[in-house]
């Protein structure tokens, strides 16, 4: 079997390919002439794109973090005690009870160790934030358990998830401390500001991918990507809106599904020299390939927008 080349693609602007693409024709006024046929391009599915992807998933003993989806996820048990409880319907309420306490224990253990930006925690900015330990406490107290209580082996479990970017969830708890993580981002100059429209955002995307040479990249809530000076070209805690909860979604996808779901034409591919948690760092050719201002702007004004990683 042909080896695939690894690569990650940063797709924006899916609603630029949900929508077909008509090329302007037009006819001589001197005399009649055949009409030509608009021609269409294959429209991209967002949500066929993401079917045919691999989730993104760390797994942990209790739990697991969902990258694709967008969720934390945890699991907790609790032995239904008939001795103390002799009505069965109050011994399996308290077992739930109970279950639902040691799974958002294990909840408020795996986003200890998600990963924010670079190598900083969510535990290390709790210990330096009591505003975002408070966040993060509200957050395992809003966790939803998800489907019924399961008895099983004279034990209740539960699972309990919070999301990730959209309200109640994570990302909201502590994008406010994530600036002072990123000092050294700088922001790009605009002589002439304009505000992007999200119709001509979508005209100006660019589809671009990651060549990583079989690196790994581990993500983070807010990855950035940067040149090899160490100057951020992007940084995606920018485009974040706490309010909407947009934020890419991670998958994992072959060049061949890339083809069959029309989305292999017109790619530009980025050479990557080094990658860290939630840090790719491009080189000068591949960085010089895309226009990183107008990459950002597009992203904040559309916010649909996926991280591929094939």
């Amino acid at each position: 079997m042909k080896k695939l080349l690894m690569v990650s693609i940063l797709l924006l602007a899916c609603s630029a390919f949900s929508e077909a693409q008509v090329k302007k024709t037009g006819t001589k006024k001197s005399k009649p002439v055949a009409k030509k046929v608009a021609i269409q391009q294959p429209a991209v599915n967002f949500e066929e794109i993401i079917a045919a992807s691999t989730p993104v998933i760390d797994k942990t003993t209790n739990g697991s973090v969902n990258w694709t989806e967008q969720y934390i996820e945890a699991k907790g048990s609790s032995v239904i005690d008939a001795e103390r409880f002799k009505n069965p319907a109050q011994a399996n309420a308290m077992a739930a009870r109970g279950a639902v306490v040691v799974a958002q224990r294990n909840l408020l253990e795996i986003i200890n160790g998600v990963n924010v930006s670079g190598e900083t925690t969510v535990e290390d900015m709790i210990t330096t934030s009591d505003v975002i330990s408070t966040k993060v406490e509200g957050i395992i107290k809003g966790a939803q358990v998800i489907g019924e209580p399961v008895l099983k082996n004279g034990m209740v479990e539960v699972t309990m998830r919070v999301p990730l970017y959209q309200s109640g969830g994570l990302a909201p708890a502590v994008i406010d401390g994530v600036e002072a993580l990123n000092p050294e981002v700088v922001e790009p100059v605009d002589e002439k500001p304009e505000t992007v429209s999200a119709t001509n955002a979508a005209e100006q995307t660019q589809k671009f991918a990651f060549n990583m040479n079989g690196k790994k990249f581990d993500p983070s809530l807010f990855p950035i990507i940067t040149d090899k000076d160490g100057k951020v070209l992007l940084d995606l805690s920018k485009v974040y809106d706490p309010k909407s909860g947009n934020f890419p979604k991670y998958l994992q996808l072959t060049k061949d599904v890339m083809k069959g779901v029309g989305f292999d034409k017109g790619v530009q591919f980025l050479d990557v020299l080094e990658t860290s948690t939630g840090k790719i760092t491009l080189s000068d050719i591949g960085k010089n390939k895309i226009n990183w201002q107008k990459i950002g702007k597009t992203a904040a004004t559309i916010g649909k927008f996926l991280l591929l990683l094939i």
